[in-house]
């Protein structure tokens, strides 16, 4: 709810997801609702029985309030309480629905919307990344849940919506030398990027998972890296960097198989 303030001027939302895991289908039974600090709680019956939510999870796609040719329009707001309604999907199922009720007028248009969609798809899968975790056999190489988590979620986000994401991976020989880069490494962290490290055929790793960005961030991310190692014995080694939906090739990096 905060970022959908900062970022996108949504004064008034709420969300209804499920917190029984009894059935797959979204309803009155089973769904909880969180809102914004300014939008008052409302019965969760009305929620489900407005005109836009109803339709976005029958549909499962977002609906909204538009002009006659079907683009964004605040004009047309009629007797709705909401101006778009936005499910968030997982195996085919609605599992929660974002319901806003304000939003001005500059903001409300497709561009925004569609960063909204992405937006609640990203922060809903985290309800559901156990089940993501053992029902995919992405990246099976690296042991760290948390990582996989993250990256079957960026995975599910490109293979929806093309949005990318970069993985960086830092290959070695040494162990001493990867424990100190790891150290540089963890200490330049940011928010929503991730890092992990294993050994496989004699050599270690150190993956870098760069959430919603392309291979341009790597670039910059290793010459801040080189630029905060001291010692040159330090830089010397191999780095490859993958987009998200290069899986098959990055197992096959950190795997050392040169079949085709």
């Amino acid at each position: 709810m905060i970022l959908l303030e900062k970022s996108f001027s949504v004064s008034k939302s709420l969300v209804i997801y499920k917190h029984s895991e009894d059935t797959k289908i979204l309803s009155q039974k089973n769904a909880l609702q969180v809102c914004s600090s300014t939008c008052n709680v409302k019965k969760i019956e009305d929620i489900f029985d407005n005109y836009l939510v109803d339709k976005a999870i029958s549909r499962k796609q977002s609906v909204f309030i538009s002009d006659e040719m079907g683009a964004p329009d605040l004009k047309n707001m009629n007797d709705t309480n909401f101006v778009v309604a936005i499910p968030s999907i997982s195996d085919g199922e609605v599992i929660s629905v974002l319901a806003v009720e304000t939003m001005p007028f500059m903001a409300f248009n497709r561009e925004n919307l569609t960063s909204i969609t992405i937006l609640l798809e990203y922060l809903s899968l985290s309800v559901v990344k156990e089940n993501c975790l053992y029902l995919s056999n992405e990246l099976d190489i690296i042991e760290d849940k948390e990582f996989r988590n993250e990256y079957i979620r960026l995975k599910r986000l490109y293979d929806k919506y093309s949005v990318e994401s970069t993985v960086l991976v830092l290959k070695f020989d040494n162990e001493l030398q990867t424990l100190k880069v790891q150290e540089k490494v963890s200490r330049m962290l940011r928010s929503l990027e991730y890092t992990t490290t294993l050994k496989n055929n004699g050599y270690y790793y150190i993956v870098n998972l760069f959430p919603l960005h392309d291979k341009s961030s790597a670039v910059g991310y290793i010459n801040r890296l080189y630029n905060s190692l001291k010692n040159d014995k330090d830089k010397d080694f191999e780095h490859l960097s993958f987009n998200i939906k290069d899986s098959r090739v990055l197992n096959k990096y950190l795997k050392e198989d040169y079949s085709e």
